[in-house]
């Protein structure tokens, strides 16, 4: 089978994979970037703060809904895996019927406690208004970006992580059409770079399931596949829900950071937001590798090949530190360059603050890179919410810094909680792994010597 990842080279199968991956995230960074890039050009500093300062937020949610989608793709490779094809398909029909409900829930509320959320995050007076509107736009597209992200799991979960890019690029490119229509003809603001996201990925959704249904005709789901099935529910959210936690909890860490950022005023957040955006940018390539590896992982452990699963994790494990190496090399040639090209007139506050974050983090990048392989790697077994300890470990790290470091260090403070951060996650997952993966080959040995 093409897509099939039980068989083959190992390396070139988890490159393969985390190339598309990172290409198709990369993509799906520019949406908030593209308005970003275009808004600071013709809106100016404050306007550029506004988006910037709905950067954890957004963060936030999107990372919740990311991560239940990839839970609900990494139990779709184990049966992808198993080759049970009739029963994917109802695991894939209760899949799309739980990302509504969730996405609806979550717009939901984020509508209703949007003002209280603003508050919260000391966002600035002179920034407020756009800031809020921005952000209620952005919540109207949470349910497409939602199955989208459900879609771009699912066919990953098969094994085709090519089609995601194909469809993000054109998303893309809609992007930068509408936002200069909307933002530079129009002179809409952040609105209209608002507007723009939305639509694009109402396009994305729309296209990703066209191709679904008509590429995998056991993906193809009816009526009957809608039927509620509580067993699958129970281990779809069971996978799914602390996957989006670990999210949601690392997001609610830089929630904290922001809060202590917006007292510094808009050129800080200016500054912070578009570097730690370029960051984003390098930072694909662990995430790339991460997925590439749980998905990996998942359909060898639907299979019981673990000696697969061994030789993989040692290979990203390479992969990760040669990753970091590279993103080293990029954020400290092109990173201050890049930032100036969002404003071309920025103030030299704004500079220097994007310039002290990148010098605060990059030479952590290696640490990021292992974090990303390990925790994918419990998810793949399963094992979400083991990999949630990871989050639950940055989050104490990134309100102990700014706690203890901010008041002395000030703004320092505020770029160390990243990476001190990434330290701290690290710290639980590589020996949990390890763990997990010896007690899958005694239970799965175990089985074998029952049956003969």
């Amino acid at each position: 089978m093409k897509n099939d990842m039980t068989r083959g080279s190992i390396l070139k199968s988890i490159l393969y994979f985390t190339t598309f991956i990172f290409l198709g995230n990369l993509f799906q960074q520019f949406y908030n970037i593209i308005d970003s890039l275009i808004v600071g050009n013709v809106n100016g500093e404050d306007a550029l703060a506004s988006i910037s300062a709905t950067g954890p937020i957004c963060f936030m949610f999107i990372g919740l809904l990311i991560g239940v989608s990839s839970g609900f793709g990494i139990k779709m490779a184990h049966v992808f895996g198993a080759k049970k094809f009739d029963l994917l398909r109802k695991y894939h029909a209760m899949a799309i019927f739980l990302s509504f409900v969730l996405g609806s829930a979550i717009t939901f509320l984020l509508l209703v406690f949007n003002n209280l959320i603003l508050k919260f995050m000391n966002t600035p007076d002179n920034i407020y208004i756009p800031t809020y509107i921005y952000i209620m736009i952005i919540y109207v597209g949470i349910v497409p970006t939602m199955f989208y992200n459900l879609c771009s799991s699912t066919l990953r979960a098969v094994g085709n992580g090519k089609m995601p890019l194909v469809f993000l690029i054109i998303s893309s490119v809609t992007n930068i059409i509408l936002d200069i229509v909307f933002v530079y003809y129009f002179s809409f603001g952040v609105i209209g770079a608002a507007i723009a996201t939305v639509i694009s990925q109402v396009f994305s959704v729309f296209i990703s399931f066209i191709y679904i249904f008509k590429k995998y005709s056991f993906l193809k789901v009816s009526k009957r596949d809608f039927k509620i099935d509580k067993k699958i529910i129970f281990e779809l959210l069971k996978q799914g829900v602390p996957m989006g936690l670990q999210f949601s909890i690392t997001a609610f860490g830089v929630m904290v950071v922001q809060v202590e950022l917006n007292k510094y005023g808009a050129e800080y957040i200016a500054g912070f937001g578009v570097s730690s955006k370029i960051q984003g940018i390098v930072m694909q390539l662990f995430i790339g590798l991460g997925i590439a590896i749980s998905n990996f992982i998942g359909q060898n452990y639907g299979a019981k090949k673990f000696d697969r699963i061994k030789r993989g994790i040692s290979y990203s494990t390479v992969i990760s530190i040669i990753f970091s190496i590279i993103a080293i090399f990029l954020i400290k040639t092109f990173g201050n360059v890049i930032v100036e090209s969002f404003v071309p007139n920025a103030s030299y506050i704004m500079k220097k603050s994007a310039s002290i974050y990148f010098n605060c983090v990059m030479y952590f990048y290696p640490c990021l890179a292992l974090l990303f392989v390990y925790r994918n790697a419990l998810q793949g077994f399963g094992r979400s919410d083991l990999s949630m300890l990871g989050g639950v470990f940055e989050l104490i790290a990134r309100v102990l810094v700014i706690v203890l470091l901010t008041s002395s260090y000030g703004y320092y403070g505020v770029c160390f909680s990243d990476s001190l951060a990434w330290v701290f996650a690290l710290i639980p997952l590589i020996p949990l792994f390890f763990v997990v993966y010896n007690k899958e080959i005694n239970k799965n040995k175990q089985k074998i010597e029952m049956n003969l």
